[in-house]
């Protein structure tokens, strides 16, 4: 749980870039 959500937060900061 905690792996899927870090993964999706490092994700999303990408895509925001």
């Amino acid at each position: 749980m905690s792996q899927h959500g870090a993964a999706l937060q490092t994700f999303n900061q990408e895509l925001v870039k």
